[in-house]
């Protein structure tokens, strides 16, 4: 009780309730305890708009809900994690579970299932259509009794699944706003139409086709992210979409320059592409007002000539990921817009296109050039530059970093580590404030970095790492 009166103003306040419990020491009636005990909480329960997560659906979760929905009788939107195919049978068999609408109000369901049969999707499909509106027009029927929206569904690992079932979801699940299809292996060609679908993703489908890629996407005209990942048949599909946003296609190992280049043709207001590991891109046709975010990371035949391009047609492009496409050497990167840039991995860099980046990017923020290993003497002068990493770029010279803080008066972090031709650097900085500099090269007795004199009168943090106390003493400062 005195618990109940301590918290309830801040509950008030903040209109949310988080318990967590330890289900192994906590009676379960513990929980309807709280109704006798406080007339004011029951209260603030039943003003709250509140959601309920239930991960797995055992006996024991059952009879919580059960309860749970008394309890709470304003309970807006179930989370369900279906665990396993026994779950699977006891949410479509129970009589008062989640898939039995409330009463008075409509209540809206994310199910996350996996390692289910198709029979058992097909039941819990057949449900849930016959508990929701057949059409926007029956809501206001439908509200009177209640009913339930089913909004996000996730099918993990459902080895069965078939394309008839897809195509029933999206056909017949009228308010379903995301769909998330890993690793049934057997969807070739759903066919479907949804008003309502904003998010799909089909990861590890590995028979999806183009033609169904490419006709799925233009009968959801409202979606805005699609995800398409490690699906190797897919070359050419051709994506067109006004609203699309957002399109992954990480590991799509096949897809081809025109592909990417119908997608930028066909797709206006895209502002983020991920072509993660798509190892046949050489030098698509890119061009975008739009785009503000790219990764093309582990393309490893994107070229030069692409590079350039890109950074000089998509003049809104803020982020860019480049790390391990090892066919880049000399790019030239030209910009006044980007503000993150990732080329890690890129061994074959070289100087003056490092140089470049920094003389032509008056806006970048971050730099990463991990394990750039060609890199000697790069002209680092930037006045945004606050971040920047030069990890394993085992060639570069101290003269480069030597008066790295006062060329860039913003920058505050930086990462040297591993660099093992930095011998006496003396670094000095105004704004230095977190810098990670030393680490024991374990395959001789040499330490990386020697004689290191460091200068900040704002320093808040230097590490010195996997050093012994001899290997240390070389630190001044």
């Amino acid at each position: 009780q005195v618990l109940v009166y301590e918290i309830f103003p801040f509950l008030h306040s903040k209109r949310e309730l988080t318990v967590i419990t330890n289900s192994t020491s906590t009676p379960l009636g513990s929980y309807l305890t709280l109704r006798a005990v406080c007339v004011s909480w029951t209260e603030l329960l039943r003003s709250l708009r509140t959601d309920f997560h239930l991960y797995g659906y055992t006996k024991k979760e059952e009879e919580f809900y059960r309860r749970m929905k008394t309890f709470v009788p304003n309970l807006r939107h179930v989370l369900l994690t279906i665990k396993n195919k026994a779950d699977m049978d006891r949410v479509c068999e129970s009589a008062d579970g989640p898939l039995v609408p409330l009463n008075h109000f409509n209540s809206r369901m994310s199910i996350f299932a996996k390692w289910t049969t198709e029979e058992q999707v097909q039941k819990l499909l057949h449900r849930l259509r016959y508990v929701s509106p057949e059409s926007t027009a029956d809501q206001d029927a439908q509200c009177k009794k209640g009913s339930i929206a089913l909004e996000t569904l996730s099918l993990q690992d459902c080895l069965e699944l078939t394309d008839a079932s897809v195509s029933f979801i999206i056909n017949n699940m009228l308010h379903l706003r995301s769909l998330s299809l890993l690793r049934c292996f057997r969807i070739q060609n759903p066919i479907g139409s949804s008003e309502s679908l904003q998010r799909l993703e089909m990861i590890n489908c590995t028979a999806l086709s183009d033609e169904a890629l490419s006709l799925l996407v233009s009968r959801c005209p409202n979606l805005v992210e699609l995800g398409v990942w490690c699906c190797p048949q897919l070359r050419t599909p051709q994506i067109a979409s006004m609203r699309l946003k957002r399109i992954d296609f990480s590991y799509c190992t096949s897809l081809t320059d025109d592909c990417l280049t119908f997608i930028f043709n066909g797709c206006p207001n895209l502002r983020d592409i991920v072509c993660e590991g798509c190892r046949e891109l050489s030098f698509p046709t890119v061009f975008s007002t739009s785009l503000i975010k790219c990764d093309f990371s582990y393309c490893t035949s994107l070229t030069d000539r692409f590079v350039s391009s890109m950074f000089v047609s998509c003049p809104n492009l803020k982020d860019v990921n480049l790390e391990g496409c090892r066919g880049l050497y000399d790019p030239c990167l030209a910009s006044q817009s980007v503000e993150k840039v990732f080329l890690t991995f890129c061994s074959a860099l070289s100087d003056e296109s490092v140089s470049g980046l920094f003389r032509n990017c008056p806006a970048v923020r971050e730099v990463a050039l991990h394990c750039c290993r060609q890199l000697r003497r790069p002209v680092i002068r930037s006045s945004s530059l606050q971040r920047l990493d030069l990890r394993y770029c085992t060639s570069l010279d101290s003269e480069c970093v030597k008066n790295l803080f006062e060329m860039c008066p913003n920058l505050t972090e930086v990462d040297l580590r591993h660099g093992s031709r930095l011998h006496d650097p003396i670094i000095k900085g105004e704004t230095m404030n977190f810098v990670r500099l030393l680490e024991t090269d374990h395959s001789s007795d040499a330490v990386t970095v020697q004689g290191m004199v460091i200068d900040s009168p704002i320093a808040s943090e230097i590490r010195v790492l996997n050093c012994t106390p001899s290997h240390s003493s070389h630190i001044i400062g």
